[in-house]
């Protein structure tokens, strides 16, 4: 998988960062399935395999990238079992942190993770539920910030510091 920057103008390719690995599903076809963040000078991005990267919106270079699956616990067929069409979530930054779906098999599985949004270090992780394909949306409900996201049997909103659940709505997936 890539993640590119194209000059708006000319169309020229002006940097490209390759992520390995490949995900493919009779279904959803091969590919990436979620769109980059960009925030200030960087780009969040997610495979539909396993890395969440930042990198340099200016070049394209590394600033930091960690493996899910090695978080999670699992490995990418394991992963595939329970989420056939990969990883599809665009990561969402809140002030300095990136929140992205984790999932997992097992005890190591999480609903959501926080990254350190300049460091890639992890600040929190969070509920049981199962990931889906759905991505991290930022609201303010009730005068209280709170991160919703559609995950495979509800839709949950968790706090935005250390990711604890404020309440969920069945959403059988």
């Amino acid at each position: 998988e890539w993640v590119s920057a194209y000059n708006v103008l000319s169309g020229k390719l002006l940097w490209k960062y390759v992520v390995p690995g490949k995900h493919t599903n009779v279904m959803g076809g091969t590919g990436p399935r979620s769109t980059p963040t960009i925030a200030d000078n960087r780009v969040y991005a997610s495979s539909a395999v396993s890395r969440i990267v930042c990198l340099e919106l200016a070049t394209g270079q590394e600033v930091w990238s960690r493996e899910l699956l090695e978080l999670a616990g699992t490995t990418q067929s394991e992963f595939e079992l329970a989420v056939a069409w990969g990883r599809s979530a665009s990561p969402l930054v809140i002030e300095d942190q990136v929140v992205i779906p984790l999932g997992g098999v097992g005890d190591s599985k999480a609903t959501l993770i926080a990254f350190d949004r300049n460091t890639g270090d992890e600040l929190w992780r969070n509920g049981t539920d199962q990931i889906s394909y759905s991505s991290p949306l930022l609201a303010e409900l009730g005068g209280v910030p709170q991160i919703l996201l559609i995950s495979e049997s509800q839709l949950a909103a968790y706090t935005v510091d250390g990711g604890d659940q404020l309440w969920s709505v069945a959403w059988p997936g």
